[in-house]
């Protein structure tokens, strides 16, 4: 038999002979899809810097009030805040320019910590489910969602979700097909039959309101969930890491405590893992070495990227999506990948 490159003819050879992997990996091992920030980003809600540039917004909106109030200035930052000007229509031009600033400036763990400090404990995780939010229902599942959720529903006693975001929008999307979850984000009894497992490593904030669940943003966090390495939050990673074939959809993989959860995984013999990364249509010299060396580091951690064309400024998401499609075909009628 040979491989169908036709298929997707857009792939390079490294990354078709990496999708062909990941298609027969999937049919005969368990799967575990890890989803990062741009999954839940194609549904609408706010990427990474977005959410940090909404908290900072809304601190620095307090910080201004209680200046002219005479309660703080400028070397003398407001404390023990209690969060009530979250929405935008509060800030002002020249609070959202500094905000930007902070962001761009700042270490993005670091800047979150510096908030978190300042803010009371509760008000802060009504902070973050605000600016992640705002007052809006849980938007709709977007296209790569639903086929992510249709890849699960093909084979649900044989696919399990790893999702580093607080929202409830892969629960939604595979409630909507009839396929049923637990949602798990902290240790819990054996799995139970006939759903689909979602972990959530780093917290979770279901839309509506929920269960009071700490999650991983600050500074703090992190450093906390790296040393605590028997904790719950990286033994459910590494589990998944050393025993099923994971796929990393909406990841940019520079997390350092995946990494180094990865390099764990590897030296004690795990499964071999994929990632669908964009790269950009028309790029450099530079870009592209860059990004060769980039997937070179992957590999030795025991990750395969199967690059996709993401346009010309490497935003465009379609064909991730055309490419989560073929892979649920194939993961019901292998024999498509080959003549």
């Amino acid at each position: 038999m040979k491989l169908r490159y036709d298929i997707a003819p857009d792939l390079s050879k490294s990354s078709m002979l990496a999708f062909a992997s990941l298609a027969k990996a999937i049919h005969q091992k368990k799967l575990t899809l890890a989803l990062g920030a741009g999954v839940s980003a194609s549904s609408g809600l706010p990427p990474w810097i977005v959410l940090l540039r909404r908290i900072a917004s809304t601190y620095l909106t307090h910080w201004e009030f209680d200046k002219c109030r005479g309660k703080a200035n400028n070397s003398r930052p407001p404390k023990d805040l209690s969060i009530a000007f979250w929405n935008e229509y509060h800030w002002s031009d020249t609070t959202k320019k500094i905000a930007n600033e902070f962001v761009a400036q700042e270490d993005a763990l670091r800047l979150a910590q510096m908030v978190k400090a300042r803010v009371r404990p509760h008000d802060w995780m009504y902070l973050v489910r605000k600016s992640l939010y705002g007052d809006d229902p849980l938007p709709a599942p977007s296209t790569l969602l639903i086929g992510i959720a249709e890849l699960c529903a093909g084979d649900v006693g044989n696919t399990e979700i790893l999702s580093y975001n607080y929202d409830n929008l892969a629960e939604t999307a595979l409630q909507r097909l009839g396929v049923r979850t637990d949602c798990i984000w902290q240790p819990s009894a054996s799995r139970k039959v006939g759903v689909v497992p979602i972990y959530y490593p780093h917290g979770h904030l279901k839309c509506g309101g929920g269960p009071t669940v700490s999650i991983v943003l600050g500074e703090d966090d992190y450093s906390e969930y790296a040393i605590d390495q028997l904790g719950w939050r990286s033994s459910v990673q590494l589990r998944q890491f050393s025993s099923t074939t994971c796929l990393f959809l909406g990841f940019s993989l520079t997390d350092a405590q995946v990494r180094r959860l990865l390099w764990v995984a590897k030296r004690s013999g795990g499964a071999r893992h994929y990632a669908f990364l964009p790269s950009a249509k028309n790029k450099d010299d530079k870009a592209e070495m860059l990004e060769s060396l980039f997937d070179a580091q992957l590999r030795d951690i025991n990750v395969n990227v199967i690059r996709y064309c993401a346009g010309n400024d490497g935003r465009d998401h379609s064909r991730l999506v055309e490419l989560v499609t073929l892979l649920r075909d194939l993961r019901n009628i292998p024999s498509l990948l080959w003549t």
